[in-house]
């Protein structure tokens, strides 16, 4: 399939931020796109455990696993653009000294595309990673090692995801649709430059399925969780639509508003 969509230009700042016992910790740095996968994660400033990539388009996150399968997820005038955290040492807390309560917050800022976009907010994803090797060594194994959490409910191409093997119901679902609307900021829709910001509770890194598990001595667990070593943002982003085509879907828009109480009155034929 061949791409048509937004390409991003240059590198975003990103920063992230969180409170501590000793005041507030705050790390950044900038990034382009080339990234593709956990071995282009280089460290976030003078964070004590993070680093980062920024990857796009469509090489990297959950949606290009299900576009292997179903091409229709990622059309040809969109762009899939992800922001990507690890750990530097999986034995180590991720925000060393942040409170139960605490949220962690990311900024993602000048995300310049060379075309002015639109994010479809049904498509943003917040995904957690827990490693096998640590999870394994817990009494009680956790269902699943991903968790997904999304912007809206309903989620856009829930099915394929669904067909996929990305949205896991049994033994019971892994994924939470619409948890992240209270979190997620986005600005800048229309033009060539978008910001994101994330303001994510710390509670929304425990794995869904906690159940108090006990966590071996040596692994992370500040709060008595295991922690991920993994988390990123994704979303897609697709063209502005040129004013006239503009102006032809909100027509086709309010035809259709005006043909549906007609059908209604109709009844069942």
């Amino acid at each position: 399939m061949t791409f048509a969509g937004p390409t991003p230009v240059g590198s975003s700042t990103i920063t992230v931020s969180y409170p501590t016992g000793a005041g507030p910790a705050s790390f950044s740095g900038d990034r382009d796109y080339r990234g593709v996968y956990f071995p282009d994660a280089t460290p976030l400033g003078s964070a004590p455990n993070i680093k980062v990539f920024s990857a796009g388009p469509n090489v990297y996150g959950r949606r290009v696993n299900v576009h292997n399968e179903y091409p229709e997820v990622i059309a040809d005038h969109e762009s899939l653009i992800a922001h990507a955290f690890l750990k530097l040492d999986n034995s180590e807390d991720y925000f060393p000294g942040i409170p139960a309560d605490g949220v962690v917050t990311v900024r993602v800022e000048n995300v310049h595309f060379n075309e002015a976009v639109f994010v479809d907010e049904s498509t943003f994803i917040f995904h957690t990673f827990w490693d096998t090797n640590q999870s394994d060594q817990l009494h009680h194994f956790y269902h699943h090692e991903h968790n997904l959490h999304t912007l809206t409910d309903p989620f856009r191409d829930t099915h394929e995801f669904e067909l996929a093997g990305e949205f896991v119901h049994h033994p019971s679902p892994h994924h939470v649709l619409g948890d992240l609307a209270p979190y997620i900021t986005i600005t800048g829709e229309g033009t060539d430059t978008l910001d994101i910001l994330a303001e994510i509770p710390y509670s929304l890194f425990r794995h869904i399925h906690e159940e108090g598990q006990h966590v071996p001595h040596g692994l992370p667990a500040p709060h008595g969780f295991l922690e991920p070593y993994h988390f990123h943002l994704e979303y897609i982003v697709s063209t502005v639509p040129e004013p006239g085509t503009l102006l032809l879907l909100a027509s086709v828009s309010l035809i259709t508003l005006r043909r549906r109480p007609s059908s209604l009155a109709r009844g069942p034929r």
